[in-house]
C-alpha cells in the first residue's frame, strides 16, 4: 500500500473484478466507463486525489491511528446492519445495503436489464404462470443462500459459497430454490459432511425469520446468479459465456441513475464528510433532490 500524503482525499475500493474475491465492490455512478475502468470524470477534487483498488475490508482500521487531512472509505455493510456493528473509524462510511449492487438492483436498473436480456414472449409467460414482480422473488430466493450464509457465519462453519452451481438447487420452470438440494450442495462444495442437514436448514430458517429488511441480508452475486440463470434457462435463452454475472453487473453500472444514488444515506454522509472537511470534494455536480425521509 503506498503511503498517502496528508492532503489526498482516498476512495478505498475493494474490486471483485480486479481480482480480490474476498471482498466487496464500491459501487458509485459514472465511476465506470463501458468497459469496467474507472472514469476520473466523475470527480470534481480541489487538492490531489487518489484512488486505491483491492483494499481489504479491514483496510480501514490502519488509517484511524493516522493524521489524514482528507480520507474517505467506503466498504459493503454485509450482515453488519443486522447485527448492529458500525464502521470504527469515523470517515469509514457502509452502503445502506449489503452491497453495492444491491444499490443498483433495488432501482429502475433491474427493469432496465429485464426489457433488455429476457425474452418477453418468455418472461410474460413465466408471470401469467407464477408472479408479475421477478425481482421480488427472486430476492425471497436469494435470501435463502444468505441466510444460510449468515447462519455459518454467526457459528463458524466456515460453508463455502464461491461459485455455487445454480442449477444444482434451481427449478428451470419456477425458479425456486429446493432447499434440501441447497444444503446438500454448499456441504460438498464445503467438504462438510459432518454437518447435519437438518440442523443446516433449521439454522437457515432461523436466519431467514430474524429480519424483515431483505436487502440488508441478501448478498447482490445470489441474486445476479438467480437472474443469470433465469436468462439462460426460463426467461431467456442465452448461453452461459454470452452472459456471465460480470455482463449483468456491467450492464447494472450503465444503467445505475445519479438521481438514484442521490436518494441514499450512502450519499448524505458523504455530503456530511464534505461539509466538514472543506475543501475536500468528492462529487462534481451530484445533488440530492429529494430527501429521503
Amino acid at each position: 500500500m503506498e503511503t498517502v500524503g496528508m492532503d489526498w482525499v482516498c476512495f478505498f475500493i475493494p474490486a471483485l473484478w480486479q481480482g480480490a474475491t474476498t471482498h466487496s465492490n464500491l459501487f458509485v455512478p459514472s465511476l465506470w466507463d463501458a468497459s469496467g475502468r474507472i472514469s476520473p470524470s466523475f470527480f470534481t477534487v480541489k487538492r490531489r486525489f487518489k484512488i486505491s483498488i483491492g483494499v481489504d475490508r479491514s483496510a480501514h482500521r490502519r488509517f484511524g491511528t493516522r493524521n489524514f487531512a482528507g480520507v474517505i472509505g467506503i466498504i459493503d455493510a454485509d450482515f453488519d446492519h443486522l447485527e448492529g456493528k458500525t464502521p470504527d473509524v469515523l470517515s469509514v462510511f457502509q452502503t445502506d445495503m449489503h452491497d453495492g449492487e444491491c444499490f443498483m438492483l433495488s432501482t429502475i436498473a433491474f427493469e432496465k436489464l429485464l426489457s433488455e436480456f429476457a425474452s418477453q414472449e418468455k418472461l410474460k409467460a413465466w408471470q401469467q404462470s407464477y408472479v408479475t414482480d421477478v425481482r421480488s422473488y427472486l430476492l425471497q430466493q436469494a435470501a435463502i443462500i444468505s441466510s444460510l450464509l449468515w447462519h455459518s457465519n454467526q457459528l463458524g462453519l466456515n460453508l463455502c459459497f464461491k461459485e455455487l452451481e445454480t442449477k444444482e438447487y434451481v427449478d428451470d420452470a419456477s425458479l425456486k430454490i429446493d432447499v434440501p438440494k441447497f444444503v446438500k450442495h454448499v456441504k460438498n462444495k464445503s467438504q462438510r459432511h459432518d454437518l447435519s442437514d437438518d440442523k443446516l436448514t433449521s439454522g437457515l430458517q432461523q436466519r431467514l425469520e430474524a429480519s424483515n429488511k431483505i436487502w440488508q441480508m441478501v448478498r447482490s452475486h445470489d441474486l445476479i446468479d438467480l437472474l443469470s440463470f433465469a436468462y439462460r434457462k426460463t426467461l431467456g435463452s442465452w448461453k452461459a459465456q454470452d452472459l456471465t454475472r460480470e455482463h449483468i453487473e456491467r450492464g447494472l453500472r450503465l444503467a445505475y441513475a445519479e438521481d438514484d444514488f442521490s436518494q441514499t444515506q450512502l450519499f448524505l454522509e458523504i455530503r456530511g464528510w464534505e461539509a466538514a472537511h472543506m475543501p475536500f470534494r468528492i462529487f462534481r455536480n451530484l445533488r440530492q433532490k429529494h430527501l429521503p425521509f
